[in-house]
């Protein structure tokens, strides 16, 4: 089903270095004003009504939780699959312990020794040496032994699967790592390859930049005015943004079970991201209602198939959920004969999205990135800050 072209090794070794490089020195956790404030008006309320929570943090502490409390494990352990700098994961062991969990163990598998190096201060600095740990590792080609011990209580994978290549083996490796008692959780980028707008997109996207003034229009990555939308592919840069990101979610429904999936994006982002979002003001009304505007279009036509989401936050595992029909929770069986469109306060996406996403997107001959034109073509702490990994991308 999935054609992908094996990468030669010159070429990989040169996109690890492009990657370690990049992020030496970039601010890898910087977002625009604009994304805070649709994240908090539009975002978080999808937040707490499907997964019940306020903040990125909050949906991975939450579930952690939960499955450490069903699982009755003394001594549970935690892992999270590129783990950046840490200060995700310092988030999330300071939450576990402020929330009487004392005995778990959090390990984190990070591929740049720069990155590495900034996690172990982190982590010292927060006194969590105890609980929170980084070992170098390329997920391209990790594997989890047989005899690790009891299963992980929860593996997190927070905006890190969209940099793999190896994503079949990744998730087969995952797959093992909870075994039948924990669960997966991500937050990821699950558009086009590169970060690219997919044609149907990239038509609704060019028709509202028609409409932007010029000023509006200016490239903060290029340092020059985009007159015609620029639908960049990131890949041309080297590193691996967005690599195989138009596979994850395809491959996540082959592979596991989900218990609750939120999508959402797919238009919206290219007005708040690092290359356009800094043109936008937050205290200027017609700015934020232009962003109000799209979103709510971007959601109407995600509720239609008519666009397809580029982000999502999944809660999944290797058994099968069961079927929870509530507005608060959207629950969804890729495999199963339900047509119900669910209501888009909980979801705006409906399940015969899940079974296009798998007979689209059809690869060019570099294996990469499909062509134009081919088919499938707050009041409360900010919810952006600190919870987005190494990028170059749309949100």
């Amino acid at each position: 089903m999935f054609r992908f072209v094996q990468m030669k090794k010159t070429d990989y070794q040169a996109r690890v270095a492009h990657q370690v490089a990049q992020y030496a020195t970039a601010e890898i956790h910087q977002v625009t004003p604009i994304y805070d404030y649709w994240s908090d008006t539009h975002l978080r309320p999808r937040l707490n009504s499907v997964l019940g929570v306020d903040t990125i943090p909050g949906f991975y502490v939450d579930h952690i939780r939960q499955r450490v409390a069903s699982n009755a494990d003394p001594q549970p352990r935690i892992l999270s699959i590129g783990a950046g700098d840490a200060e995700l994961e310092v988030q999330i062991a300071q939450q576990l312990v402020e929330g009487g969990l004392r005995t778990f163990r959090l390990e984190g598998l990070e591929l740049s020794p720069i990155l590495i190096d900034r996690a172990n201060q982190r982590i010292a600095e927060a006194g969590l040496a105890g609980y929170v740990t980084v070992i170098p590792c390329d997920l391209n080609s990790w594997s989890q032994p047989e005899s690790s011990g009891s299963p992980y209580a929860a593996v997190l994978a927070n905006h890190i699967l969209h940099h793999v290549v190896e994503l079949e083996a990744l998730f087969a490796t995952v797959a093992l790592a909870i075994g039948d008692t924990g669960v997966f959780l991500t937050a990821d980028m699950i558009g086009r390859n590169g970060h690219m707008r997919w044609p149907e997109a990239l038509t609704l996207v060019q028709a509202l930049w028609d409409t932007l003034p010029d000023e509006l229009k200016y490239n903060r990555v290029f340092l020059e005015t985009d007159f015609d939308f620029r639908n960049w592919d990131c890949l041309c840069h080297g590193g691996f943004e967005g690599i195989r990101s138009q596979d994850i979610l395809p491959l996540l429904v082959e592979r596991f079970h989900f218990e609750k999936f939120l999508g959402f994006g797919g238009v919206i982002e290219v007005f708040c991201d690092r290359c356009y979002g800094p043109n936008f003001d937050r205290t200027i009304p017609a700015h934020t209602r232009f962003i109000d505007s799209v979103e709510q279009l971007n959601s109407l036509l995600l509720q239609l198939g008519v666009v397809k989401p580029t982000m999502m936050f999944a809660v999944m595992s290797n058994r099968q959920a069961a079927l929870c029909e509530t507005r608060a929770t959207w629950i969804f069986r890729p495999i199963g004969k339900s047509r119900k469109r669910w209501p888009m306060p909980a979801s705006p996406i409906s399940l015969h999205f899940v079974r296009a996403v798998r007979a689209s997107a059809p690869f060019a001959p570099d294996g990469l990135t499909p062509k134009i034109g081919e088919p499938g073509c707050r009041a409360r702490k900010p919810l952006s800050k600190s919870h987005s990994r190494p990028m170059t991308r749309s949100i």
